[in-house]
């Protein structure tokens, strides 16, 4: 289904500078993040547009699917949560489509059927798909267009896409460490191993949902992801839950967890944070 690159971890560590065993301060994440966006702002019009049909490929291999009916005309489409619908206005400006809300699962659909969008589609993100590859391979022959696949590497907006569909950003009200959690649910772990390989991370089952859970917790990973996502901003309402644990883990940076005089505006925090994901 996919291949994984055992060496790709390694330039995460080129990107952050740093290891598990430094501390890190205010001061040096707030420089890191703002070198980052100073980069962001600094590229091409080139490398913004190939990051963004790799965040458009990474919603593809999470949520999207390729239908084909008997006529062999083909449709692409990706279906969202309530909370994610902006970003398939994202597609829509460029590749065209049609959005519609999915009234049995309170979700939103994008689906692209005319022959010549569905190619720019196609060529637009061949060379980043990485779950779907077989089916992919398929859709690509009914066009004559050879498959191809960059190595997948963490200065990648892949992730960004796929983590706009699966992904969560939760931090508890618990007092004693008000951890901050970047995660994915998926039923297949092999797809979370993949992700693990290169954004680092850990993988445990959970028995009441009956999935596997894909989580960063640690200051080293966390850091490494809040650069991430720096680099390669969501593009949905998600992109605010990822600002907000930001916004805390600088509170987090200055030891506000372990000030009792401040913990009461903490849990404030995380009541309106969680609060504003239920809306």
């Amino acid at each position: 289904m996919f291949k994984s690159n055992k060496n790709s971890h390694l330039s995460k560590n080129l990107i952050s500078g740093f290891n598990q065993q430094e501390t890190f301060s205010l001061n040096q994440f707030n420089v890191l993040l703002n070198k980052r966006l100073a980069e962001v702002n600094g590229s091409s019009e080139t490398t913004r547009t190939i990051s963004f049909y790799q965040w458009v490929a990474g919603l593809m291999d999470a949520s999207g699917f390729f239908s084909i009916s008997k006529t062999k005309n083909l449709s692409c489409e990706i279906t969202v949560g309530l909370h994610q619908f902006q970003c398939l206005y994202k597609l829509k400006s460029v590749f065209y489509g049609t959005i519609s809300k999915r009234q049995s699962s309170n979700s939103y659909r994008w689906r692209l059927h005319k022959k010549t969008h569905v190619l720019k589609f196609l060529q637009c993100i061949n060379g980043f798909i990485y779950i779907q590859t077989e089916q992919f391979k398929f859709v690509l022959s009914l066009y004559d267009i050879s498959f191809k696949q960059v190595t997948l590497t963490f200065t990648n907006a892949w992730f960004s896409g796929f983590f706009e569909a699966k992904g969560s950003v939760n931090i508890n009200n618990i007092s004693a460490n008000f951890q901050i959690t970047i995660s994915i649910l998926h039923k297949d772990k092999k797809i979370l191993d993949f992700i693990s390989n290169i954004w680092l991370g850990s993988i445990i089952y959970d028995n009441l949902l009956e999935c596997f859970l894909w989580k960063a917790t640690s200051n080293f990973h966390l850091i490494s992801l809040f650069e991430y996502f720096t680099l390669f901003p969501l593009k949905s309402t998600k992109n605010a839950d990822i600002s907000s644990a930001k916004r805390f883990f600088r509170y987090k940076l200055l030891n506000y967890h372990q000030d009792p005089l401040k913990t009461d505006k903490l849990t404030h925090f995380v009541d309106l944070f969680q609060r504003r994901k239920k809306i």
